[in-house]
């Protein structure tokens, strides 16, 4: 089986079930990784059940097939909220992974989290608007209204795993 020339760490969380964690980046560097010659991305292509999987992929990442659900999972603070906002800018159906926010927004209801100064996240900026109806709707007024945020390591995801399939 041949390797395709690009690919992001999707395929990988369609095995898994779950989302890739994306790297912060500029608005700019995000955009360049669906242009054909903006990115190197490499994954195995073995992990994908057939070329023509691999083929659908590298189409999909480079605008030249249909668009599929993207979902970005990090940290519940103005940080992640952030990376939401700027990954809508290459992948316009980008949003924030329910199912794990979800379990960091009840331990930051339940009184968890930390003050953004006691891990030294106090310079995070309010992103305001990030595009994706359940950040905008939900967790940024969470964040807001407590004060707090959760970092993603906070609990272990296995047991949700079958709750957020890309298909």
């Amino acid at each position: 089986m041949r390797q395709p020339a690009v690919s992001p760490a999707t395929p990988a969380a369609v095995a898994n079930k779950r989302p890739a964690s994306v790297a912060k980046s500029t608005s700019v560097s995000a955009k360049r990784l669906r242009m054909r010659d903006g990115a190197s991305v490499y994954f195995a292509a073995s992990a994908l059940p057939s070329q023509a999987e691999a083929d659908r992929f590298q189409a999909w990442l480079l605008r030249e097939g249909s668009e599929v659900p993207v979902a970005f999972y990090g940290d519940l603070d103005f940080a992640g909220m952030t990376i939401v906002a700027r990954l809508r800018g290459s992948f316009e159906c980008a949003e924030a992974w329910k199912p794990g926010y979800g379990i960091l927004l009840q331990i930051l209801e339940a009184e968890g989290g930390h003050n953004p100064e006691a891990a030294r996240k106090a310079g995070q900026r309010d992103p305001g608007f990030t595009g994706c109806q359940h950040a905008d709707a939900v967790l940024l007024p969470a964040i807001r209204r407590y004060g707090k945020f959760v970092d993603q390591e906070g609990f272990d995801p296995a047991p949700i795993r079958g709750d957020y399939v890309i298909s």
